[in-house]
């Protein structure tokens, strides 16, 4: 008894000696990735290391103690928040995170993280708090940067290495033609781009197409509701349309299974095309998430069930699909993977150490999540890369730690930069392998090359080769070499073989244009003949236009002759253009409309005749060719349209009627009937026309229009105070208009006389026998008749000259003209009736 408790006071003193060293482990996606942290930490404190591990710094010498895993979630908001205690430590001490239940110091360094996205943000604040990290599982390019990372390394090798020997594939096979297809996500970004940079630094010729899709993960039923494949579809149709076609396909990302359901519906994924793999689906479960989620989630298995009876055509494409198949789709494919297994992953002390590994053991070394019991399996650790990588990222502070002790440096040092400058000159044999480190804290780690073969119903995923990223070399092993989609070791073409002019190749042989397209050159696609063209025979290398008066067919096979209303004024025409109203093609294959003639209109498109104005309105015609409006549809001149009329009849005596008169027009700005001169008619009765004494009072126009101020019927009027002179013009008023009536009156009665004292002479008894008297009355009688002759001819409408116009004006006196007389002034009054009263007395 007393022998063990001294052994065990013994061993407790010696713990109490023994410096410890804290180290942190982040992961994320994968939990296993922090389980194998645990599992290296195990390993050291059971001495697996200590063979290779100076003798003055063997786990017997110092302690390393790993802080509780944090887990990302992937995620670099939550990498933020998980990792501070770790930088920091917890506990009541200053400078740490205040905590109650926990004691923990701040870590020296970080194992991880797994995911890119994590990692970055966990890189950037240990360089603030100065603490390495070395990841086994984080590779995008950037972390390359020691500008911003200067306290990160991996054992993992980068992306960039990646992209570089996928590059180089091409290169060997001679491929000089690529498309890349990735979803837009920074892990597949960086290997694309690592990709194409090296194609151009090595001049091979090689032309490389590139096409992003949009990040759509389909993780769980959420996001198969969410998903939608339409512009993943429509990239693809255009890539197939690519002339020459693409044979030769690099997809980076983790979406392959997604990729592969796409291209295999446009036909690029068969016997002649390759595609080339990114190491995060460079695996069979990789190829089969999409199925493997099916089988395993009943929530996402009923999403994807609703989806393929979706009313969405591209869902029901999309999902309508056998994902099992997808790795056997591939035959052929290639990828990179870094090598994970070296001589000491299947060297007998691991698997002794593993062969005692419990989920006891773990758990009392501090890790705190549920355990897959599969984790320990030895087989299941060599399964991922990452597995053994993880182990590698703690096995890299293990053996830095042991060499700086055994060279004297105090544990209380071992930290920051000095820690970190040796990180980065480690150079130790672990699980993967040799591990080195370059200045950017990259380890140039080699590749395998993987080549997926089917063979009857079984599939396989062997390696048949080596990538060394370091030498940038390619080498087979022994016995092996690529087996393509055509079960040959002949690589298959990077495009199809070129056609001659006026064929395509459609897939498996060049084929004749089919009518209605041409291919104008040697290896070209088949094109459509442009509008207006057609080509008529299979094989066409070139399309002829269509004539004039003609269009082509929509199949673009021939022609088709422009009907009757419709017409093409140049060849190479798609459609014939139809006549605009007012013109017309009465037959068939016109390059040109007519319009329509005089007495013809029409208000339609595309007409074959033009419609006939006396339809319309009997003796009508129209103004100008190609009326298009019935209401173009008038009179001619010299006739008129009555008020409710449908016939154009003759103008009335006394007016003109100017071409398109209405007589509805009367009072209007419109076309009408007008007088001519010398005639008048109301405005209430503008058809009743008058004849007027002289064209002078009444100038013609629109009824009820007079000379001057003339007004009343037949403009016979003057105003107050004026008078009608013989011209027809009112002149005003003198003193002599009195004198002249007396002097009238006196003549009248004098007259009267004169015929009563003659009466009485030549009724006298002839016995007087005196025959003188009777001769005078004979000839007074012939001078009276003569002067109201002459009268007569003054009212004649002539133009007379003097003398006569004075002698005619003076013989009006004997027709009672009351106008000589003034005769208005006197009365004064406008009315018509005492001035024919006087005048019908005399």
């Amino acid at each position: 008894m007393m022998t063990r408790l001294l052994l065990l006071f013994l061993a407790a003193q010696t713990c109490r000696s023994q410096p410890t060293i804290n180290i942190g482990a982040c992961y994320g996606y994968f939990n296993a990735i922090g389980f194998y942290s645990h599992v290296a930490d195990i390993a050291f404190k059971e001495g697996y290391f200590d063979d290779v591990l100076p003798s003055n710094a063997t786990s017997a010498t110092w302690h390393l103690k790993l802080a509780p895993v944090s887990d990302t979630g992937c995620s670099g908001s939550g990498a933020g928040s998980v990792s501070l205690p770790m930088f920091l430590g917890q506990g009541q001490l200053p400078g740490r995170i205040h905590s109650t239940t926990l004691d923990t110091a701040p870590v020296v360094g970080v194992a991880g993280c797994t995911c890119s996205a994590a990692t970055v943000v966990v890189a950037g604040l240990a360089t603030n708090y100065q603490v390495p990290v070395v990841s086994g599982a984080s590779t995008r390019p950037d972390l390359s940067n020691k500008g911003l990372y200067p306290y990160f390394a991996r054992v993992v090798p980068p992306d960039s290495l990646q992209g570089n020997g996928l590059a180089l594939l091409v290169v060997k096979f001679g491929w000089k033609r690529v498309v890349g297809v990735f979803p837009g996500e920074p892990y597949a970004s960086g290997i694309a781009q690592a990709f194409s940079s090296r194609l151009s630094t090595m001049n091979a010729g090689v032309t490389y197409l590139e096409y992003q899709l949009s990040f759509q993960a389909l993780n769980s039923a959420t996001d198969v509701e969410a998903f939608d494949p339409a512009a993943w579809i429509k990239t693809a149709r255009e890539i197939a349309q690519l002339t020459p076609q693409p044979r030769i396909f690099l997809n980076a990302g983790v979406l392959a299974d997604h990729v592969i359901r796409i291209f295999d519906l446009v036909g690029l994924v068969n016997q002649e095309t390759l595609w080339l793999m990114s190491e995060g689906t460079c695996s069979l479960s990789g190829l089969g998430v999409l199925d493997t989620k099916q089988q395993s989630d009943a929530a996402f298995k009923a999403a994807v069930e609703q989806a393929r009876n979706s009313k969405n055509p591209e869902l029901q494409l999309f999902w309508n699909y056998n994902f099992s198949q997808v790795a056997e789709k591939v035959r052929g494919m290639m990828c990179l993977l870094p090598q994970s297994k070296g001589p000491k992953f299947f060297e007998q002390r691991l698997t002794n150490f593993w062969a005692n590994l419990t989920e006891a053991k773990v758990v009392a070394n501090g890790w705190t999540a549920p355990v897959d019991s599969a984790w320990l399996d030895y087989q299941t650790f060599g399964s991922l890369v990452y597995y053994p990588l993880a182990f590698d990222a703690v096995a890299s502070f293990i053996h830095t730690i042991a060499g700086l002790l055994s060279r004297g440096v105090p544990a209380s040092q071992v930290k920051g930069s000095v820690f970190k400058d040796a990180v980065f000159a480690a150079d130790f044999e672990g699980l993967s392998g040799r591990i080195t480190f370059d200045s950017n804290g990259d380890r140039l780690a080699p590749y395998d090359i993987l080549n997926m073969r089917v063979n009857g119903g079984s599939v396989s995923l062997p390696i048949i080769g080596t990538y060394d990223g370091a030498g940038n070399t390619i080498t087979w092993n022994a016995g092996e070499q690529p087996i393509f989609a055509d079960a040959s070791t002949q690589p298959p073409a990077d495009r199809p073989p070129p056609c001659n002019a006026g064929f395509e190749y459609d897939g498996t042989s060049c084929a004749l244009c089919p009518l209605g397209k041409y291919a104008p050159a040697m290896d070209t696609v088949c094109f459509n003949c442009s509008a207006g063209y057609y080509a008529d025979h299979l094989g066409s290398v070139s399309c002829k236009p269509c004539l004039k008066g003609s269009k082509s067919k929509n199949d673009a096979t021939g022609c088709e002759i422009c009907q009757a209303g419709t017409f093409t004024a140049a060849g190479g025409e798609s459609s014939c253009e139809l006549c605009k109203p007012g013109t017309i093609t009465m037959s068939q294959g016109q390059t040109a409309c007519e319009l329509c003639g005089l007495g013809e209109f029409q208000p339609g498109e595309g007409k074959d005749t033009c419609l006939d104005c006396h339809d319309i309105i009997k003796g009508s015609t129209s103004q100008l060719l190609g009326a298009t409006l019935s209401s173009q549809c008038i009179c001619p001149q010299n006739t008129y349209l009555p008020v409710g009329s449908q016939e154009c009849l003759p103008c009335p005596k006394g007016m003109s009627c100017p071409t398109g008169s209405r007589a509805d027009n009367f009072g209007t700005t419109g076309i009408h009937p007008l007088l001519e001169a010398g005639h008048w008619s109301a405005a209430e009765e503008p058809l009743s026309v008058f004849q007027c004494e002289t064209d002078t009072m009444c100038p013609g126009g629109a009824p009820g229009t007079c000379s001057s101020s003339l007004s009343s019927m037949s403009c016979q009027l003057c105003p107050s105070n004026t008078y009608q002179i013989s011209d027809g013009t009112c002149s005003t008023c003198d003193g002599a208009s009195g004198g002249r009536v007396v002097l009238y009156v006196f003549g009248v009665i004098v007259g009267m006389t004169i015929l009563v004292v003659t009466h009485s002479v030549i009724n006298a008894p002839l016995v007087t026998g005196k025959r003188t008297a009777m001769t005078c009355a004979f000839l007074f009688g012939m001078l009276i008749t003569s002067a109201l002759t002459f009268s007569i001819y003054s009212d004649v409408s002539t133009v007379w000259g003097p003398p006569l116009s004075e002698l005619f004006a003076v013989f009006k006196l004997f027709s009672f003209d009351l106008k000589i007389l003034q005769f208005q002034c006197i009365v004064q009054t406008s009315s018509l009736l005492p001035r024919y009263t006087m005048q019908l007395l005399g």
